[in-house]
Parts: structure tokens; sequence; C-alpha cells
């Protein structure tokens, strides 16, 4: 483990340095929620670029799953957490100080603080459990996903990209009537995922940054949830 902490110190220092040039302030002040195109007659294929992030993403999740199962476990896994409310004030981050853990055999894996009593990313991300275990599903048997898909009475709209991380966006929400001919977005994930292998060594497929948006009611602003991977 300790020939991983200059890696992990890497990560750490790349995420301040784009904190202080700007570019995470920009994913902070998402200025509004929407669909990027009326979807209701349904999406479209994947395209060849986006079809790459989404392979190396999957698989990357799927690599993730059998390593912290195998040899894992139990291990400490530190983020910074950091809100902003309806009226853009950013909360002082929080150090949480985890540990993975599978709390039901065969179930997912968590990362679990002892003392917090707020809601944070507690959940693994991985190719079977997730937000993206339905499209990595399809990906493994060879289909190109639609980047919009209607799940539990919900729709949700997948965007991806590449950048320092490869990510994906997704935007979940809801007819707001029976009726309606539009989408209201409720919520936004975004995951930025280690996806190079030579890389990211041990932790291929941690979720370096998973951001949550939602928006605030009677206007256009947006509040946020940011949780940030610093150290093993």
């Amino acid at each position: 483990m300790m020939i991983l902490r200059p890696i992990i110190s890497i990560f750490a220092i790349t995420i301040s340095l784009l904190s202080g040039c700007g570019i995470d302030k920009t994913y902070r002040k998402t200025a509004s929620l929407g669909f990027s195109e009326n979807l209701l007659e349904g999406g479209t294929p994947l395209d060849d670029s986006e079809m790459a992030v989404a392979l190396r993403i999957c698989y990357a999740l799927r690599s993730k799953r059998t390593k912290f199962l195998a040899e894992m476990l139990e291990s400490s896994f530190n983020f910074t957490y950091q809100t902003k409310n309806c009226e853009d004030q950013t909360s002082t981050p929080v150090n949480l100080n985890t540990t993975l853990r599978q709390l039901i055999i065969d179930g997912p894996m968590s990362y679990e603080a002892l003392g917090v009593n707020f809601t944070y990313m507690r959940e693994v991300q991985t190719d079977i459990n997730g937000e993206l275990s339905q499209l990595c599903s399809q990906i493994f048997k060879g289909e190109t996903p639609l980047n919009f898909k209607e799940i539990n009475n919900e729709y949700y709209e997948y965007i991806f990209t590449s950048s320092i991380y490869d990510t994906v966006e997704i935007n979940i929400g809801a007819k707001p009537t029976p009726s309606s001919e539009f989408l209201q977005v409720n919520r936004m994930l975004r995951l930025e995922v280690l996806t190079n292998q030579q890389s990211s060594g041990d932790y291929l497929g941690l979720v370096v940054k998973n951001s949550r948006f939602f928006p605030c009611e009677g206007t256009s602003r947006v509040r946020s949830q940011e949780q940030i991977f610093m150290a093993p």
C-alpha cells in the first residue's frame, strides 16, 4: 500500500490545482438543470466517442469490484465532503474517514464512516451496483446503449465526456404531470472515474469526484453536494 501513496498524492494535488484554476468552480456553479433535448420520443445510440468513454468506465468499474472484494475490504478511504445551498453559500469541507465494507453477503460495497449524521455518497459505484449497472450490463452484452432510458417511471439521460478523468453526467427527471410533453430534471449526478490502468493501480475504477446537483424550488439556482477522494 505504501507504494501507492505517491500516486494518490498526485490525485489529490491535481484536484486541488484544478479547483484553484476554476475548473471545479465551474462545476459547482452549474447554472440550471435540464435535459439536453426533448427525449420523450426516445434517445439515440451513444456515438463512437461516447461509447469509448462508456466502455472504459464500465470495464474499470468491473475491475474495481473484483479487486475491492478480493483484496481491499476493511481498507481506509478518505474523502472531503462539501455542499452548496440555494443561496450559493458553500459549506466548510468535512473530512470523511471511511472504511470499505460489504455489509450484506453478495450485496453492494459501501464506504462506512463512524459518527456521521448527514447523508453522503456511501455506495460504491460498480458495474453491477450503482448508477451505471443497467447501462454496463448492455455494454458487456456487446450492445450500444441509448443515451436515454426510462427506469421505474423516471427518465435518465447519460452524457459521457473525457477530460482530466472519464466522466458521466446523468440527468434524472420525470414529467411534471402525466399529460406533460416535456421532462423536468429532479437531480443531476456527475461521476469522474479513474480509468487509466497504468496510473490508477489498485484504484482503477474509483470515483475520484462524486457530485450531486438539485434544483432550488422557485428559482433557476442549483444546490449541490460534492465528495472528493483524497487518500487511503
